[in-house]
């Protein structure tokens, strides 16, 4: 009777251990984050953590965060991704075939997180999301529609589009999951946990996690804070995208990942001064669009001459002229010159019989990048005589100053899509048309070569030669991660695509 007594003690006592062990585990996985930095978070071995906005949804098609949209690709798949020349890759399609205005696209059979099989009707659901959402809205203007066809989705487009295929990069997620803030159902490597507020990896992915099981989620409040976190452990990583404050400090163990932000000097064509075409030929050539990319930007961006992304592969047979690839001052001047700006005033402002070279040049006060490419360009054309009264604005004073057509010249800066169509400059309906004319040359030549009438060569030299605006540089993603974190490599909007190849050192 003492021995059954025994007995049950031990098997009691075994009991409690394996619940006391259980809770522990879970009590290293559960960490609630805070931004203060006053007790920095110590990551459970073989585990990291992300930022991420704790106010902000995880869902793909309500989140308003860059925090929240970094993490996404992590929870859910594409169709198609893009590599760093911005060429589609299949991940969920197998096969696509193009007719004219049609697209059919098959998939292979992958199933959900929670197990359910991935079916036309949630690529169908997810297209609409995509297409009603502010973030995907652009890039799938040209589509019309998405129709299931048996076991394949028939798009179709309002012209041919012979990269339509980088366009389709929207995440898939499960039917009728997708109308809350919390997190739909996805394919991806990971799965959120709404209980332990952690990404959890996804078994029926097939993707090999070499150590990271789990991403716990630290919410930060103040982005201008990132660095501070990462610094004192809080965070794993994080990624920086240029795009509002300027980072203080020295980031080690970082990583850049190729961006679509074409950062651009726009003209009002409807302004005399401005109008003139060698005036805007002279100030492209005038200014030096290399220190831009290194000294503003410092070397986190890329300089170019054509309006496409240097490293987009159409661009492999793109040859410039060969005149066109440097600033040179003198050059500039004498465009001036030509133009009958040939006398110059006490104050260094060109004049002639067009009258005196003053522009305006408005500029968002929301970015402390683009405030310093203003006095860089300022600095370049008063170089050549061109005299520049910088306005810096608001962001609603500034939207009005170019909805009203109040300026000669602005600062913009504007995502392309993965196809890098021209769309938003050169279409009536464009979202930075501003002071262009839509029917001059160059924009015809622009249909032309979408059209596969003329080679990229030949629509980039009449380009430069009219010069509708300066394009000046595509900024960069940058990522920053632990130093005790070994990494892999990233991709245009994914930094995280090679979280599963993240090793944590001891």
């Amino acid at each position: 009777m003492s021995k059954v007594k025994n007995t049950k003690i031990l098997s009691l006592i075994s009991i409690l251990l394996v619940c006391v062990f259980v809770f522990c585990s879970c009590e290293n996985i559960i960490r609630p984050g805070t931004d203060n930095g006053n007790t920095p978070i110590v990551l459970p071995e073989k585990t990291i953590s992300l930022p991420y906005s704790q106010s902000d949804s995880l869902n793909p098609y309500r989140l308003t965060t860059q925090l929240n949209y970094d993490l996404m690709p992590l929870l859910y798949e594409a169709l198609y991704e893009v590599d760093n020349e911005f060429n589609a890759k299949a991940k969920l399609a197998s096969e696509s075939k193009f007719d004219h205005t049609k697209l059919t696209v098959s998939f292979t059979p992958t199933d959900f997180s929670d197990g359910s099989p991935l079916s036309v009707y949630d690529i169908v659901y997810s297209f609409e999301k995509a297409k009603a959402s502010s973030i995907y809205e652009n890039a799938l203007s040209s589509f019309k529609s998405a129709k299931p066809v048996g076991k394949t989705v028939v798009f179709t487009l309002s012209a041919p589009n012979r990269n339509a295929l980088s366009l389709l990069t929207f995440p898939i997620i499960k039917k009728d999951t997708g109308n809350t803030k919390d997190a739909p159902i996805g394919t991806g490597k990971y799965k959120y946990n709404a209980k332990t507020n952690t990404l959890d990896f996804n078994p029926i992915n097939n993707a090999v996690i070499k150590e990271v099981a789990y991403i716990s989620l630290y919410d930060i409040s103040d982005i201008t804070k990132l660095k501070f976190n990462l610094d004192m452990g809080n965070i794993s990583a994080f990624t920086y995208n240029l795009s509002s404050y300027r980072l203080s400090g020295l980031l080690t163990n970082t990583l850049k990942s190729v961006s679509n932000n074409l950062i651009f000097l726009g003209f009002n064509q409807n302004n005399y001064l401005a109008g003139m075409f060698k005036v805007r030929q002279a100030a492209a050539k005038a200014i030096n669009r290399s220190d831009i990319a290194s000294s503003v930007y410092g070397n986190n961006a890329v300089s170019t001459f054509a309006p496409f992304h240097p490293y987009w592969f159409e661009c492999n047979n793109l040859s410039l002229p060969a005149d066109s690839t440097t600033n040179d001052y003198t050059v500039a001047e004498n465009l001036l010159i030509e133009a009958g700006f040939d006398e110059i005033n006490q104050a260094g402002v060109r004049s002639g019989e067009p009258g005196i070279l003053n522009l305006s040049l408005i500029v968002c006060t929301d970015n402390e990048y683009k405030l310093s490419v203003a006095d860089a360009i300022k600095a370049d054309l008063n170089k050549i005589g061109i005299g520049v009264i910088v306005h810096s604005f608001d962001k609603e004073t500034y939207k009005n100053a170019l909805l009203e057509g109040n300026f000669d010249m602005y600062i913009g800066e504007i995502k392309l899509p993965n196809d890098c169509s021209l769309d938003a400059f050169f279409t009536s309906s464009g979202t930075a048309n501003y002071g262009i004319n839509i029917h001059s040359t160059a924009v015809e030549s622009y249909k032309k070569f979408k059209n596969n009438e003329i080679t990229i060569s030949e629509f980039v030299s009449e380009f430069i030669y009219e010069t509708p605006f300066i394009p000046l540089c595509y900024r960069s993603n940058i990522r920053a991660v632990s130093t005790n974190i070994s990494v892999g490599e990233i991709a245009p909007d994914n930094l995280y695509a090679d979280i599963e190849n993240w090793t944590i050192k001891e």
